[in-house]
């Protein structure tokens, strides 16, 4: 059985490991502008993650900040994030 120092120093460990994985990923955001003028970014990394922004920046903003949040939602969930580095 693991002591309890052990345990914690394994999830160290393993944050750290979540930590350098993070600083290696990199995604492609595509933007074009819609007819009615709005800005459309995608990441093509992680389906589904589209955003409307009013210019380019705004979008590509938008865009990284749901990138993140799918990221952080899917380590907390214990799922994989190795095919996206």
């Amino acid at each position: 059985m693991m002591s309890h120092v052990r345990a914690r120093g394994s999830i160290v460990k393993e944050y750290n490991h979540f930590n350098e994985r993070q600083a290696e990923m990199t995604f492609t955001v595509e933007y074009e502008q819609e007819e009615d003028g709005r800005w459309l970014a995608e990441v093509k990394e992680l389906p589904g993650v589209m955003v409307y922004g009013k210019d380019p920046d705004d979008a590509m903003a938008h865009a990284q900040a749901l990138a993140l949040r799918v990221v952080a939602d899917r380590l907390e969930n214990g799922e994989s994030i190795s095919c996206y580095s």
